[in-house]
């Protein structure tokens, strides 16, 4: 009977583990929003709502500046977790002086894009970003920051669309990516949980799918556009020396650090406008070259 209660106590406080983990994930799906107040004030502006999946709408600018280059492909941009299209306005902006076309979107549950009654993960932001790419149906180049990165760079692995990607702090990995995501709301206890994350994971978000395939880094391995990395030696939710790892698998992968910049603020750092333009003109002419 003793080696039965000891169990019996295992058991409970397993499930005790795990269903706090789960309310835990709850509260982290539903994270308080940090919008950003900033709109388009360059060329025509298109305040649209676009269809994604389960009928539900994304709200999206669709910025065409003055000088506007119809020979140059549109770049479409998304935001991290718990943003809105309003974050990606001074990266569009940049785009804007070149003549190109911007397509800015809030996923599922940010801005005033649709609500999701389980939050979001990459697995709906890589569904949300592939979306709007169908929906304009020509040539695009994306560029995504955090988690919006990471899926931009999944949907690039396997949407012929896709000229190449510009992609800012991205998560990595999953599962182990997981583990920096739900840092702010575990503290150091994180890895005390990160049995019960990853698990619970598996169950809730990757059930019908296969993990892999919402992996940034194993989609990499398929990815053969050009493709820049961007990284702040700051950063203090995704760590930049894992971007290395995108070198081994992508073939045209170019990967600038920042030694100053952190998570959030690396377009503001110096040379980053000339880098991401003239990154986004390469891929342009890589295509023409085709």
């Amino acid at each position: 009977m003793e080696t039965i209660d000891v169990l019996v106590q295992l058991g409970i406080g397993f499930l005790i583990y795990f269903l706090f983990t789960f309310i835990l994930i709850l509260i982290g799906a539903n994270f308080p929003r940090k919008p950003v107040d900033k709109t388009p004030d360059w060329g025509v502006i298109q305040d649209k709502k676009i269809k994604t999946a389960k009928n539900k709408e994304i709200e999206a600018w669709i910025v065409t500046p003055n000088n506007v280059d119809e020979s140059k492909p549109a770049i479409l941009l998304t935001h991290g977790w718990a943003r809105n299209r309003g974050r990606m306005v001074d990266r569009a902006r940049y785009y804007g002086k070149k003549g190109y076309i911007t397509i800015l979107i809030s996923a599922r549950d940010h801005g005033n894009s649709d609500k999701e009654r389980f939050g979001m993960s990459i697995v709906k932001f890589s569904i949300d970003i592939e979306a709007i790419v169908n929906w304009w149906g020509k040539p695009i180049i994306l560029n995504g920051h955090s988690i919006g990165g990471g899926a931009s760079l999944i949907v690039s692995s396997r949407n012929k669309l896709v000229l190449g990607s510009i992609i800012e702090a991205p998560m990595s990995s999953v599962p182990g990516g997981l583990i920096d995501v739900y840092k702010p709301i575990f503290k150091q206890s994180v890895y005390f949980f990160a049995l019960a994350i990853i698990l619970i994971t598996e169950l809730i978000i990757f059930w019908d799918k296969r993990r892999k395939d919402y992996s940034p880094l194993h989609s990499s391995k398929y990815v053969n556009t050009p493709t820049l990395i961007i990284h702040g030696k700051f950063d203090d939710v995704f760590p930049y020396y894992k971007s290395n790892r995108f070198k081994k698998t992508i073939s045209d992968c170019k990967v600038q650090f920042y030694d100053e910049a952190d998570h959030s603020n690396l377009e503001f750092q110096a040379g980053y406008e000339e880098l991401v333009t003239e990154f986004a003109d390469y891929i342009n002419h890589n295509r023409l070259l085709k």
